[in-house]
């Protein structure tokens, strides 16, 4: 089990409830039995909705690949466990099996692995594990959240079950004949009447007969009658070995089930998504949400590139091997999109990953898996139907890779022996050359060491002189310093001096300011007026003190007379509750008499309530519902033990109750129970009592049976009196609550009654003291008037306050001012004294001053001659020496390590080339068994794969391979969303490559815009709108942020004239589009020169009027259109074309075999028709190598010119120009030309005429951008 061993096990204890009970017992033995199946187990857990309770579920699913031993028991099928999670571990709540199909792994899903624990609580879950879970998301949530969004993606499959809905058609086939390589059989089927016979292509071929389907329809030829048929494996081995063929019933059946099979395979990518089957659990994130989440790596890869690419291609490379989840390459036509494939892919092989490339097209696939590198560590395979398959890729199609791998190896090994062969002589030389190199080495180390000798004499004499100097400078430095503090200090002294003087001065005009005398006797009256101030205080606040003591003494007696009424309350309530019984009528009382109980009461109360409801209900504790289950469990053992013994005619009724002391924990009865069942369940057991009749063995198995049995009924009797004495003792605990609940009350009334007479005692005793204080106030206002005369006015207390502390303020400002003069007269003597002592000082600072300075003088030449000295034999050093001398010993040990080298291939070279000219024999000798396992190897390595989309969810190709490192998906605009879904499934990263201004997938627009209107779900609709608005591509490369996302700016298709046209639609940002041609006019010369343009016009635009002769015309009964004047045209200028590349031949600038490639496009497929017709039937050239098709099915080609036919010209009001009004259709038209681009159509029609502005301006702009290169040729 390495998945085990890879992992960190996590201990958990499990519970079990009764209902996964029953469901292990079906299989196990019993819980321990299950619990004991493996010494650790292997799960994937999935987050469940809530339960009914609110407790959070989860589902725990067995692997039964890696659960070995338990799959066996649960015959190789899913095991699923439900559960509910607590702080020590999990409580299992039900339990059950589901098919062998049942997926397990999901990325919904946590993977761990856990040893289960049976009923051993008390050890905590680890709390990583714990957050892993929480995180998890609701797997059902999810699957619905991605059902409802992927509803907007059904249109596309409605439509093609609708293409698809094609009846059977039977015929008979009269000639059939395989081809040589017994791959394809042709039928000529003369009855086979159909109107389409273009669709017949992919049908499937059964033959009645066989009653088997024998291959597909690859070519319907309707003039022949004929249908070509690609014969499955199975028929082309037989058609090598016997003609299989039916002699008489000819009759075959013709049935479109593969685009039926097709489909099933798009909409099974639908199921996969939802219920989270993807390699990348964000896949759905990415697909859905508008701004989706992706995992940034910050962490740039060092890369070695193969190809040439540029600034572009390479940040493209490095974001994709950069990125985590997925990365979106916007790539406009002549980029470079399949190099830049190439090289991811290389650069994924380098790194050991594993790389799906897919697209819609085969064409697509075989182009990017061509362009890989041939190195030996790459190994390619093309999956998917061979006739299918490009060239390109049919080499590495599975029948072919051996061959390619030995002739591939064959090659290398001949390059290597013919390159042994030239190194031979060339080695030799090269050992002469090193060796000489080592002499002169030697010589060169010599010379440098004696000009090192001499150099270290002069840096010991240096390094003394510039000893001595430092010191020198270091004393010179001190001088300075020391000349400069006396600078200073003078400087100080002087500023000193002038601040003292400048201070005497101050302070002298200060004191003749201040007049002592006049002070003093204002301070005096002052004095005087604050002490009668201060006697009408003490008057006031007597007065004050008398009339508040009257004021509380009525407070005192207002709050007496409230105490007495809640006395008598308490009173009250306190007498009716004494006869009270119940708890109700309490709470009655209490609530009429308005008393409001403490907390601790209150939570008793609620608790005695909680315990009547318990008992009303019959619920009880938890240790009764423990006794319960117990009883429970033994009436059932009871009842199936007793129909056992009485299958087997036992006398039930002769067993009597047996009593035992043992078992007498709940535990130790349910294990008494388990016990008896395990004896029950016991092969042995089992296999005696099958023995039919009496015997001696089944006699002794049936008594110990009704042994156990007869302790069985003692104890169900204990369990029951057990449980009734639990239920009793329940009631009893109530009742003893209510009498302590009652009793608590009571006391709490009288104790609150005491409190009361303690409250009026108190505030009697407060009345009795106001009474003495308003006496004693009383008495000292009479005494103060006896000594004092009342004040003539009435001042309050606060006006008096105020009074006084104005004159506080102003007796402290004169007592201030008395100081201060005091302190001026000190601060004038002190002043003086500091004048002298300036002076004398700045005299002596002076004198020493001019010492220093004569000395600093001496030392300053001093240091000058050593400095000149030092520079002398510092010009004569060469600091070189050392590393030239370390440099040579380098190239000395290097050469060395060479030679020796060199000397060791010379004698292993001739073994080389002989084991290489012996491994290139293996190879030519390979036979078909050994090309057979060659096959084998190199398929079950191959890291590069390709396939087209759909391809990829085939069963087989899903067995084989179902998950990738990488899915690279190569032009995904072309593609539908459930297209590009089963690709994105496989891969744990995706790399998307594309281009959204180019034409979207083939899907009728008027058909899903029916869908769209016929869908009823409002929110589905605006998905499915979005879709036609926004395509997936563009809406990823639109919301991604720049780390996972890259334009290929620099094309090299085109002539930067031709680039110049289809640039203003790749202006998004900081992106724009660039020419990588280094010179456009050499490499995209096209070497024509006709009457209509020359070599350097790169875009013509062969303009006609919007009149009558040049109008469109419309097939009769159809829909299609054509324009005669421009097929007209369309010849001249072929014939033009023809004629000049006929002249560059004759000229030397062409090549007599070449032929210029020229493609003949249009918007319609009708005047696609014709000018077919005019190829094949009038002009037939010889020069040219012509291709047709509508523009749409040109998407992905190029060719050296291309003749653009807009056909569209008429004088009706609206302007419609149907298809040409869709930019990215005229992206495509004007991108397919190499070196020469002419369109032909009305110029007026386009940019006039037509009713759309925006569609105006696009055609303005491409007139502009071709009358700018004088292109614009009237007709």
């Amino acid at each position: 089990m390495n998945t085990i061993k890879n992992k960190k096990m996590i201990a958990c204890n499990l519970e079990i409830t009764n209902n996964a009970r029953k469901g292990v017992e079906q299989w196990f033995l019993n819980e321990q039995a299950f619990v004991t199946s493996e010494s650790a187990f292997d799960l994937y857990i999935e987050k469940k909705p809530a339960n009914r309770q609110g407790n959070q579920s989860y589902a725990l699913f067995f692997d039964p690949v890696t659960n070995k031993r338990f799959a066996k028991e649960v015959q190789q099928r899913v095991a699923v466990m439900e559960c509910v999670v607590k702080p020590d571990g999990l409580v299992a709540t039900g339990f059950h099996v589901r098919g062998t199909k049942e997926p397990v792994q999901t990325n919904r899903r946590l993977h761990v692995i856990m040893k289960f624990r049976l009923n051993r609580a008390g050890v905590a879950l680890p709390i990583e594990f714990y957050t892993e879970l929480r995180d998890l998301p609701i797997a059902e949530e999810r699957s619905e959240y991605v059902k409802k969004r992927i509803e907007s993606w059904e249109g596309y499959l409605q439509i093609q079950e609708k293409n698809a809905d094609v009846e059977d058609i039977t015929c008979m086939f009269s000639n059939a004949s395989f081809s040589s390589d017994f791959t394809k059989l042709y039928m000529q089927c003369n009855d086979l009447h159909t109107k389409n016979w273009k669709q017949l292509r992919g049908f499937s071929v059964k033959v009645l007969e066989l009653s088997t389907e024998i291959g597909q329809v690859i070519e319907a030829q309707k003039p022949k009658k004929t249908i070509v048929i690609e014969l499955n494996q199975q028929f082309q081995k037989r058609a090598r070995v016997e003609n299989w063929l039916p002699a008489t019933n000819k009759k075959i059946v013709l049935t479109n089930f593969a685009e039926l099979s097709q489909i099933r395979r798009l909409r099974r990518g639908f199921k996969d998504l939802e219920d989270g089957l993807a390699a990348n659990a964000n896949l759905e994130k990415v697909l859905f949400e508008e701004r989706p989440v992706v995992q940034i790596n910050n962490k740039e890869p060092v890369l070695e590139y193969h190809n040439n690419l540029n600034e572009f291609q390479q940040e493209a490379v490095a974001g994709a091997m950069k990125a985590h989840d997925l990365y979106v390459i916007q790539g406009p036509p002549g980029t470079g999109k399949t190099t830049v494939i190439s090289e991811i892919c290389y650069q994924n092989v380098k790194a050991g990953l594993r790389t799906l490339v897919a697209s819609q097209s085969n064409l697509a696939v075989d182009n990017a898996l061509g362009r890989l590198l041939t190195d030996p560590a790459t190994r390619i395979l093309r999956y998917g139907r061979s006739e299918s398959i490009e060239e390109e890729g049919k080499r590495f199609i599975e029948e072919n890779v051996a061959l390619h791998w030995r002739d591939e190896t064959v090659e290398a090994v001949q390059t290597t022996r013919s390159m042994y062969k030239a190194k031979d002589a060339e080695m030799l030389q090269l050992a002469k050359s090193l060796e000489q190199k080592k002499q002169q080495t030697r010589e060169q180390e010599r010379q440098l060491t004696e000009k090192l000798r001499h150099q270290k004499n002069l840096e010991s004499e240096l390094r003394d002189i510039e000893k001595k100097y430092s010191i020198e400078q270091s004393l010179l430095d001190q001088v300075i310093k020391r000349s400069m503090d006396k600078k200073e200090a003078i400087t100080i002294a002087n500023k000193q001096l002038q601040t003292v003087t400048e201070e005497m001065s101050t302070l002298q005009e200060e004191l003749n300011e201040l007049a002592t005398d006049k002070v003093k006797e204002k301070l005096s009256n002052m004095q005087e007026e604050y002490q009668q101030l201060k006697k009408e205080e003490m008057y006031s606040a007597l007065q004050t003190t008398v009339q508040q003591t009257v004021m509380d003494a009525a407070d005192i007696a207002k709050t007496l007379r409230e105490w007495l009424a809640t006395e008598q309350t308490f009173q009250t309530a306190r007498q009716q509750i004494q006869s009270i019984s119940k708890i109700g009528a309490m709470q009655d009382v209490l609530s009429e008499q308005q008393i409001d109980l403490p907390i601790h009461i209150i939570l008793r109360i609620n608790e005695l309530q909680r315990g009547i409801k318990l008992i009303e209900s019959g619920e009880f504790t938890y240790e009764f519902q423990e006794w319960k289950e117990l009883f429970e469990r033994f009436q059932t053992a009871i009842d199936k033990t007793e129909m056992l013994l009485l299958s087997h005619n036992f006398p039930v009724a002769t067993i009597e109750k047996r009593t035992t002391e043992n078992f007498k924990t709940i535990q130790e009865m349910h294990e008494m129970i388990d016990r008896l069942g395990r004896f029950l369940v016991n092969p042995e057991t089992k296999k005696v009592l099958q023995i039919k009749g009496d015997s001696s063995q089944k006699n002794v198995v049936l008594s110990k049976i009704a042994k156990g049995m007869s302790l069985f009924y003692s104890k169900e009797e204990e369990v029951r009196e057990k449980g009734a004495a639990i239920s009793q003792r329940q009631i009893q605990s109530v009742k003893q609550l209510f009498i302590e609940i009652k009793n608590e009350v009571l006391h709490f009334l009288n104790s609150e009654q005491q409190e009361i007479k303690l409250e009026k005692h108190r505030l009697q005793q407060r009345s009795t003291e106001l009474e003495k204080q308003k006496q004693t106030a009383q008495r000292a206002i009479d005494d103060w008037l006896q000594q004092h005369v009342a004040p003539l006015e009435h001042k309050e207390p606060q006006q008096i306050a105020e009074q006084i502390n104005v004159l506080e303020a102003v007796i402290a400002e004169y007592k201030q001012k008395i100081q201060h003069s005091t302190q001026l007269t000190l601060s004038i003597e002190s002043t003086q004294l500091k004048i002298t002592s300036t002076v004398q000082l700045e005299k002596s600072q002076q004198q020493q001053l001019l010492v220093i300075e004569q000395e600093q003088r001496q030392m300053v030449e001093q240091c000058e001659q050593l400095k000149t000295r030092i520079e002398e034999i510092k010009s004569q050093l060469d600091h070189t020496i050392e590393s030239q001398l370390s440099h040579l010993e380098k190239v000395y040990n290097v050469t060395n390590a060479q030679l020796s080298e060199l000397n060791k291939e010379l004698e292993q070279l001739p073994v080389l080339q002989d084991l290489q000219a012996q491994w290139e024999q293996l190879l030519h000798e390979a036979n078909e068994y050994d090309l057979d396992e060659i096959r084998k190897l190199y398929v079950e390595h191959a890291n590069v794969i390709g396939t087209t989309c759909v391809a990829s969810a085939s069963k087989k190709f899903m067995d084989e391979y179902p998950v990738f490192d990488v899915v690279i998906i190569d032009e995904v605009s072309k593609a539908t969303p459930p297209e590009l879904l089963l690709p994105m499934l496989k891969g744990k990263k995706v790399i998307l490559v594309g281009d959204h201004h180019q034409l979207p997938p083939l899907v009728g627009q008027e058909t899903m815009d029916e869908l769209v209107d016929q869908q009823k779900d409002p929110e589905v609709q605006r998905e499915m709108k979005k879709l036609l608005n926004e395509s997936l591509f563009e809406r990823l490369f639109r919301t991604l942020p720049k780390q996972n996302k890259t334009m290929l700016s620099i094309q090299y298709r085109m002539h930067e004239k031709i680039m110049a046209t289809i640039a203003p639609f790749y202006k998004e940002g900081n992106y724009q589009l660039q020419c990588g041609l280094p010179d456009s006019n050499t490499m995209r010369d096209h070497l024509l020169e006709t009457f209509t343009f020359g070599r350097t016009d790169h875009l013509v635009w062969l303009d006609t009027p919007n009149t009558r002769p040049f109008y469109e015309d419309q097939v009769t009964g159809g829909t299609s259109r054509y324009n005669e004047a421009e097929l007209k045209i369309i010849e001249r200028t072929l014939k033009e074309l023809e004629e000049a590349t006929e002249q560059a031949k004759v000229d030397g600038r062409m090549n007599e075999e070449d032929k210029k490639s020229v493609g003949i496009i249009s918007f319609y497929g009708e005047q696609v028709k014709r000018i077919d017709r005019l190829l094949q039937n009038e002009l037939k050239p010889k020069h040219l190598h012509c291709r047709t098709g509508s523009v749409d099915k040109f998407q992905g080609m190029e060719m050296d010119v291309i003749i653009l036919s807009f056909v569209r010209n008429h004088g009706e009001a609206g302007g419609e120009i149907g298809f040409a009004k869709d930019y990215r259709r005229l992206n495509v038209a004007l991108s397919r030309a190499r070196e020469l681009l002419i369109i032909v159509g009305s110029s007026e029609m386009f940019t006039s005429r037509t009713k759309n502005a925006s569609t105006r301006t696009m055609y303005r702009q491409l007139k502009a951008v071709v009358k700018s290169q004088n292109g614009l040729k009237m007709q």
